[in-house]
């Protein structure tokens, strides 16, 4: 019986192109389970039956209204097969079945939700019921898993297979005589009129609640998605295992990740720094390192120097995204305008692209006041940002934003140029290229830079402790102590203040972030660059679009030695090469809600290993032939990008409504030097742009947790457009309050949590 419902279940995520061969595997299926209930009943004692047969008239009122489905689950039991938590109390199996028993009887979500495969409690009133604070990381899947093995009892088969199709829409399908089960719902489906594209769409739209996936507006606002709108109509499936993903708990991040060029070597200062005994005890606890907790720090403490702090990083200190990424400080604001303008209107678009801007110059600045050992070591450089195009339909989609946004923010692109296919090919060594959009960008080595800050940090305040390889398992709060507790299997501490900077993984810990913050494996390759290429590593950085998906690269600067006859060699840079996604089958969707950064995606791999020998001029029939005989791959690696539903970045104080756990009544407490603000805070989702998100996000939220308001911006208008547009001159972020420069459509809040629809995301992703 359980199949029902997971049938159920899939039905609301599934283009219906695929439900009569899963109707038939659910038929083998049952036959086999049927087979091996007879078995069963043959050895043992014999048990009093619990269905009742459903008469016609039971059957017609089903189709209209849901009889009473009686479950019987026990859940004690379920937690044993549950790898995800233990111990679940009375109250809270009370409340499993509570919920279970209203989606049945209603069939709409609010308990057991058919539409999304997952329990939908009141988790605040579970939370405050329950000592063990983990229902909420068990999922759905888990659920399904016991069922199977395990005992369900239903009352009326027929009610349950009137609310599997009911479900899924009765305005497009017809009921029917459900008695039969799941042969009535194949003859359904064949008889049904869902011939059209344009049916099977609503009915997936009204499961999903939200525009499709492929909606026509795309990845950009401004007219489709890249001239691939076709095929993804045509193609694309939103199957039962991504929507699963994208609603479950990304867990810790796993050991042993694959090796990242970037992080060759780590810093022997912080690769393993750990404190004697972890603190018991801190003004403010950070989960997460990275360039987001880095600049987060350099804040605070430039701020106020007497902070408490203590920061948990599961693996290495800076190995998560900040170790594995691009290297790139790249805004595409072209691309970024026509969207953010549909979404939040003229004004905000421009502020938030000149938000993104201003990171350029900011980490240049902080990169020079770090000191020339800094600046070296790090190799950050202002460059030419080229989007390197090889499509000319994509090409002119892309020019047609680019007028767009160059009419409406003129001085945000006087930098900017549109390079002709001649000059592409000649300057840019890409014979293929039709053209390309270029203008200021930077490239760096992005651990280096933090690592470099972290360690000058330690130095100076022995008040701030780094905890590397001490995962953050649960946080709780206690409302006698107002302090939340954070475990560790090195022990707890506590804290009035919690700063969640885990990007890809936030939602392990914040569920109400599910669904909004999603990890997405990306992949990344350093490879020897070819003889005949002359190094460009210190000009340029690419972006290659093409007519599926787009790659990036830069070219570390070239380095000079020394010979023993005293003459100088000069050597040109690692290709930094990543991308490939788009080539991984399903339109990158099987990438979507993984958390696993320790294997690699051959599909990607053999992209990222074949496509530079042809970009560049090798193997081409027209262009000039370079000695690249074979790519030298030195690493090759995966790394978690935080995509975020809306597209925008999540930053600010988390509602208890989102954390499950309840808040210090006290909004702040005085610490030495000063104040905080109590509460759960965090800045994630930078959707694979936190080069040109994180370093801002992470200084205003540091200024919001000392007590600055941002709530909104409330420059005046024209003073506002004027600085978002750079038609003035714009301070540098310390020396300006925060509602002048900082996105207030950035921040964390319960209506921007149910507005915030993750068919957004997927939109953007498929558009590219």
């Amino acid at each position: 019986m359980s199949k029902f419902k997971k049938f159920a279940s899939k039905m609301g995520h599934l283009a219906l192109d695929g439900l009569e061969a899963m109707v038939e595997v659910l038929e083998e299926d049952n036959k086999k389970r049927a087979a091996a209930r007879q078995q069963q009943a043959a050895a043992a004692p014999a048990r009093a039956p619990v269905a009742n047969v459903a008469k016609p008239a039971q059957v017609a009122q089903a189709a209209s209204k849901p009889a009473k489905v009686d479950v019987d689950i026990d859940l004690h039991e379920w937690v044993s097969h549950c790898n995800h938590t233990s111990g679940i109390c009375d109250a809270c199996v009370t409340r499993i079945k509570t919920c279970i028993q209203y989606a049945i009887d209603n069939g709409v979500p609010g308990g057991f939700n058919f539409a999304t495969g997952r329990i939908d409690p009141d988790v605040a009133a579970c939370n405050n019921s329950c000592t063990h604070k983990k229902i909420n990381d068990c999922c759905a899947t888990c659920l399904f898993s016991f069922m199977d093995r395990k005992t369900v009892e239903v009352t009326n088969l027929a009610a349950i297979s009137s609310a599997a199709v009911g479900h899924l829409s009765n305005a497009a399908m017809g009921v029917g005589n459900v008695g039969s089960g799941i042969g009535t719902m194949r003859q359904n489906l064949h008889q049904q009129s869902l011939a059209t594209q344009a049916q099977r769409d609503l009915i997936l739209q009204q499961q999903m609640n939200a525009p499709l996936p492929f909606a026509s507006a795309g990845y950009g606002g401004g007219g489709g998605t890249w001239g691939r709108q076709q095929q993804l109509a045509a193609g694309m499936v939103w199957d039962p295992p991504v929507a699963a993903r994208l609603r479950v708990s990304p867990g810790l991040p796993l050991p042993n990740p694959t090796t990242s060029f970037w992080l060759l070597p780590e810093s022997p200062v912080l690769s393993k720094i750990q404190s004697p005994k972890l603190p018991s005890r801190a003004d403010i606890i950070i989960i997460g390192s990275g360039i987001t907790s880095t600049a987060l720090l350099r804040e605070l403490y430039r701020r106020n120097p007497s902070l408490s702090i203590v920061l948990l990083e599961a693996r290495g200190i800076c190995t998560g995204a900040t170790g594995r990424n691009g290297g790139h400080i790249k805004e595409g604001p072209y691309a970024e305008y026509p969207a953010l303008k549909g979404k939040c209107g003229n004004d905000a678009a421009a502020r938030i692209v000149r938000f993104r801007l201003r990171h350029l110059e900011e980490i240049m600045a902080v990169a020079r006041e770090e000191g020339a050992e800094c600046l070296a070591r790090s190799e950050a450089r202002e460059v030419l940002g080229t989007d390197v195009y090889f499509d000319e339909d994509v090409m002119t989609h892309a020019v047609e934003w680019y007028d767009l946004w160059r009419k409406e923010a003129p001085e945000q692109a006087r930098e900017f140029t549109v390079m002709d296919a001649e000059t592409a090919r000649t300057k840019l060594h890409i014979p293929n290229a039709v053209g390309a959009i270029c203008g200021p960008a930077g490239a760096l080595w992005p651990y280096r830079l933090c690592t470099a800050i972290l360690e000058r940090l330690i130095k100076e305040h022995p008040t701030l402790h780094l905890e590397s390889y001490t995962p953050a398992s649960a946080v709780t709060f206690d409302p006698s102590t107002s302090l939340y507790t954070v475990t560790t299997p090195r022990g707890t501490l506590t804290a009035p203040t919690v700063i969640h900077t885990t990007n890809a993984w936030a939602s392990h810990l914040l569920p109400g972030l599910r669904a909004k913050v999603i990890p997405f494996e990306g992949q990344m390759s350093a490879q020897a660059p070819p003889d005949g290429l002359p190094a460009l590593g210190d000009k340029y950085s690419w972006v290659f679009f093409h007519k599926q998906g787009f790659d990036y690269l830069t070219q570390r600067p070239t380095t000079s030695t020394v010979n023993p006859d005293a003459t100088a060699s000069v050597t040109a840079g690692e290709m930094m090469y990543g991308g490939g996604w788009a080539q991984t089958g399903n339109n990158g969707m099987d990438l979507i809600g993984r958390s696993d950064d320790t294997k690699l995606n051959y599909m990607a791999a053999g992209h990222l290993s074949g496509l530079l020998p042809f970009v560049f001029g090798s193997g081409t029939a027209d262009g000039p032939t370079r000695a690249w005989d074979g790519v030298a791959i030195k690493n090759m690696w995966t790394g978690l990008i935080g995509m975020s539903a809306d597209t925008m970045p999540w930053v600010g104080k988390v509602p208890s409504t989102m954390t499950t756990r309840g808040q210090p009544a006290q909004q702040s407490v005085d610490v030495e030097g000063g104040a905080v603000k109590t509460g759960e805070w965090c800045s994630v989702g930078f959707s694979g742009e936190g080069m040109v998100n994180c370093w801002g996000c992470a200084t205003a939220l540091a200024r919001m947790v000392l007590g600055e308001e941002v709530s909104r911006n409330v420059v005046g208008r024209e003073k506002r457009v004027r600085a978002a547009k750079g038609e003035e001159e714009v301070k540098g972020w310390r020396d300006v309050p925060l509602e002048e420069w900082f996105p207030a459509e950035f921040a964390v809040s319960e209506k921007r949590a149910k507005e915030a629809d993750v068919a957004e995301m997927m939109s953007m992703v498929l558009g590219m």
